[in-house]
């Protein structure tokens, strides 16, 4: 086994890797977000402002069919910038294409007025960059490796839907990656 691999005594939970406290705090404890996304952040051409704001952002996106409307305010403390330097990364990553603001909306009766967040061009781009570099989605082939038992499932685009390897797979998973 090749060191820093994981062996069949590692423990996988986010709980596990930065404790019950962490992962219970306030707002649910982690944000899901796909590797890619830092990964080709030069690719994306993403400063480190423009990533971090989008980062802050994707905290709020709780469900696939409802987008993010985080106050510009909110993001500036928690951030510790002021609300121009957000705004400014918010527009940047509108010139990209990577993100779309919606029109504004009031929040229920009386409630604020919001404008939401839409991802729809930074999951685009993501997508071809991934089966540019890796091969995966798209026109792109990939094997469906559940004779090997390592997947549940691999959708048409190519995307896991579940992974169920266990650690001592780890080897053979990356070997169906590459393949």
């Amino acid at each position: 086994m090749k060191p820093g691999r994981p062996n069949s005594s590692t423990r996988w939970s986010v709980a596990d890797k930065w404790g019950a406290d962490v992962v219970a705090a306030r707002h649910h404890g982690f944000v899901q977000l796909p590797d890619a996304l830092i990964r080709y952040q030069a690719e994306l051409q993403l400063s480190p402002m423009e990533l971090c704001v989008l980062l802050h952002v994707l905290r709020f996106w709780w469900r696939a069919d409802e987008y993010p409307h985080p106050p510009i305010s909110l993001l500036a403390r928690e951030i510790g910038v002021s609300r121009r330097t957000v705004e400014r990364a918010v527009v940047s990553l509108e010139r990209k294409g990577l993100v779309v603001r919606g029109p504004s909306e009031q929040k229920g009766m009386g409630g604020p007025t919001v404008r939401r967040f839409q991802f729809d061009g930074l999951r685009e781009r993501l997508r071809r960059l991934v089966s540019t570099k890796e091969g995966i989605g798209g026109t792109a082939s990939m094997r469906n490796a559940s004779d090997d038992g390592l997947f549940d499932q691999v959708s048409a685009e190519g995307v896991i839907d579940e992974f169920d390897a266990v650690p001592a797979e780890m080897d053979k998973v990356e070997g169906v990656l590459r393949a």
